[in-house]
């Protein structure tokens, strides 16, 4: 057995100084006692036995003294709040307290709260953890700590613009080896958990919805997808913009109550096409300047995070490339075919020409190579600077960028008798130096149907265009365009964000900034479960199985009621006469 709020030795001394002061006063009489005696003679000796503050040479009344100094005992260990230590083989609960969006509904979160509060109070503090589940998994309550800190700590917590991240807490949960025999996770609020989740745990770990159900709301509609894709039209500089509606029936809003705006203008309904159940709207034609889109519902509903969505609109400018005349025919038609190009000859982005014709420095240039001056089939030149990324991160992400992979290099291989390889050197600019025979008729190279995109992916990598975002939604990897490269994103304090490899998630509604201090990203949040208020039927509310056993284990309860009758006791006894 421990102690919650002080030390064993604490504990022993304050026993100890209480001993001592109750010894000190039982034998310090600090009152007046009358005393009647028969004649003033005798005045002088009854004071001289009943002063009015001295100390007496014995102790005349041990049983009272023992009395006293049990009940102060008791309210003393009362106040250290004996806590049990765990017993082999008993559980572990982690209270998980779901603060996911759809918990903003008016009384959710709160009647999740009071059934965490009431558990809360049942459990032995050794054999319990609290864990708040929103953006980011957060610890509020660790074993042994009081649960008086949980107020302060939940002071400023409220739902956020999240989708539920339970499930993925269940699996981080199960992964913890601890000394307890089993694992209850208890779900403080809505969020879903998933039949298969359950399966997938280990064994000894069980969990139960810890708050009782609520009615889910019949008056809701809200933003569940927002996107843009490149447009139908064919036009590079502009994109399609989609977004979807849903929620009940009645709280559908008209077309008049929802409001469209590029920036600080506002689009005229007009430009909204939408289908039969007006769930799905589009906008066609959309300039892709990098504006900032939003779409909001104005109607009032139980949930208003869902009622708005912002997304960053790609920036498209046309590619400069200028080309020289010396180059096969074919390389104007694919370049022509593709109306993200156009052909300058002033000004390039982007220069395709011959190894051995001049150009100007500084400008990223396609260059095709004699095959017996350059032993790699297709040469990757980046300029290196400091802090710039390793030869073999660039190779990589640029032969993804260009396509590379996707090329019959056997077959060239077999049609060009050497050996078709792909390198990266320092060099004064960006430049892609190919093989010069490759464009002749003699390889089944520019009339393979990879060589437009080879062309286009090879001049969208020169002139560095970005990678943009057809939709940004919590808790979903970021799904990329299928050219450029894509941006580097740093965290509110500016600190590069490292994904080590995976896919990056964003885990909040809100701004995404990226490392080229272009105008941040807009993240939304997009969750169908949060706007209909689903609940998934595979996670069942149960009452907490341990209130028996915890009162019983409940020392500081029982020392109350040991101390509550020692007074009781000592009050009788002086009532009767046998206390002094």
């Amino acid at each position: 057995m421990g102690f919650a709020n002080l030390t064993p030795l604490a504990v022993a001394g304050g026993i100890a100084a209480l001993a001592a002061t109750l010894y000190a006063l039982q034998i310090l009489r600090i009152r007046f006692r009358q005393q009647t005696v028969p004649t003033l003679l005798f005045w002088k000796e009854a004071v001289s036995e009943a002063p009015v503050r001295t100390f007496r040479q014995r102790f005349r009344h041990p049983w009272a003294y023992l009395l006293i100094l049990t009940i102060c005992s008791l309210l003393w260990l009362a106040i250290a709040e004996p806590q049990w230590q765990d017993d082999e083989g008993a559980a572990f609960y982690v209270l998980v307290l779901d603060g996911s969006a759809a918990m903003a509904r008016p009384g959710r979160f709160e009647h999740a709260l009071a059934d965490l509060e009431d558990d809360l109070k049942q459990l032995p503090a050794d054999q319990r953890q609290v864990i708040w589940a929103g953006a980011a998994a957060e610890t509020l309550l660790n074993p042994g700590e009081h649960p008086l800190l949980l107020p302060a700590r939940l002071a400023k917590k409220t739902p956020e613009a999240v989708p539920a991240s339970v499930e993925r807490q269940l699996m981080q949960l199960a992964s913890v080896r601890r000394d307890a025999a089993t694992t209850q996770v208890r779900v403080y609020g809505e969020a879903p958990v998933s039949a298969a989740v359950i399966e997938r745990l280990p064994a000894g770990v069980s969990v139960r919805r810890g708050s009782s159900d609520v009615e889910p709301g019949t008056d809701n509609a809200g933003i569940t997808a927002l996107g843009v894709a490149q447009a139908a039209s064919g036009n590079w500089t502009a994109v399609d913009l989609l977004f979807r509606v849903e929620g009940d029936a009645a709280a559908l809003p008209a077309a008049g109550e929802i409001v469209v705006r590029i920036d600080d203008r506002t689009l005229p309904a007009s430009r909204l096409e939408t289908d039969a159940d007006r769930a799905t709207y589009r906008v066609l034609n959309l300039p892709a300047d990098g504006g900032l889109v939003s779409v909001a519902l104005t109607g009032e509903d139980a949930l208003p995070l869902d009622d708005r969505a912002r997304l960053r609109l790609p920036t498209q400018q046309p590619i400069r490339v200028q080309l020289s005349e010396t180059l096969p025919p074919v390389l104007a038609a694919a370049l022509n075919a593709d109306s993200a190009i156009e052909l300058v000859n002033t000004d390039p982005d982007v220069v395709i020409r011959l190894s051995d014709e001049p150009s100007d420095a500084g400008v990223p240039a396609l260059e095709f190579v004699d095959a017996e001056l350059q032993a790699e089939a297709f040469l990757l030149g980046y300029p290196e600077t400091d802090g710039s990324p390793d030869a073999m991160v660039l190779l990589n992400t640029a032969v993804q960028r260009i396509g590379l992979a996707n090329i019959d290099a056997s077959g060239l291989a077999e049609a060009t008798e050497r050996a078709v390889e792909v390198a990266m050197q320092p060099d004064s600019e960006w430049r892609f130096s190919v093989w010069q025979e490759l464009l002749s008729e003699d390889y089944n190279f520019v009339q393979s149907r990879s060589f437009p995109l080879f062309v286009a992916q090879s001049v969208r990598w020169l002139a560095g265009v970005e990678k943009w975002y057809p939709y940004l939604a919590a808790g979903q990897p970021l799904p990329v365009s299928p050219v450029g490269n894509a941006p580097a994103f740093v965290d509110p304090d500016g600190q590069l964000i490292d994904t080590l490899g995976v896919d990056f998630v964003p885990n909040r509604a809100g701004l995404l900034h990226r490392a080229s201090r272009a105008e941040p990203l807009e993240v939304a949040l997009l969750d169908s479960a949060a706007t209909t208020g689903r609940l998934d039927g595979a996670l069942q509310y149960m009452g907490l199985d341990v209130l028996d056993a915890a009162l019983l284990r409940n020392a500081l309860v029982w020392l109350l009621l040991l101390a509550l009758g020692g007074l009781l006791v000592e009050w009788w006894l002086y009532q009767k006469g046998r206390m002094p």
